[in-house]
């Protein structure tokens, strides 16, 4: 993943699931690149898998959140994703930001707002927090929302 070979990525998590199927983070990451590659049903499926293999790992929470944000469906489910990893690891930043931005899709902005102050205080450098805080603060507007990969509009 980190060398953007999504794809090779993916075949390396399904070799490590089956050497050690108890491993949580090989299906974490099965999750992550299953999303990249808009097959959202099977990352949110993975996801859950590592939850029930490691359920006292706030990662894995957060990665359920994501896998259904991105899918844009099951939000309240996502958003109590986010709450449990925050919960889990409540010193972790990240965590905060995940549950501002699930907030934020049910359309809890104060509340989305108040996460997003969290997770600056803990890490105020965090441009990606400081741009959805700006946006949600009406200082800034929202970036456009890129193409999906592999959507060709009538095949053009």
């Amino acid at each position: 993943l980190a060398l953007d070979d999504v794809q090779a990525a993916l075949e390396a998590a399904g070799k490590a699931i089956e050497l050690a199927p108890e491993d949580p983070r090989p299906l974490g990451l099965a999750s992550r690149a299953l999303t990249l590659l808009g097959r959202h049903e099977e990352a949110v499926t993975m996801g859950y898998r590592a939850v029930i293999a490691e359920p006292r790992n706030p990662l894995w929470h957060d990665r359920i959140a994501w896998a259904l944000l991105v899918a844009d469906r099951q939000l309240a489910d996502a958003e109590q994703a986010a709450r449990t990893a925050v919960g889990l690891d409540p010193n972790e930043a990240h965590y905060y930001f995940t549950h501002g931005v699930t907030l934020d899709a049910l359309g809890h902005t104060d509340q989305a707002r108040q996460a997003l102050i969290i997770s600056l205080r803990m890490e105020p450098e965090n441009p990606v927090a400081q741009h959805r805080l700006a946006v949600l603060n009406g200082e800034t507007v929202a970036e456009p929302e890129r193409k999906k990969r592999g959507w060709k509009l009538f095949g053009r």
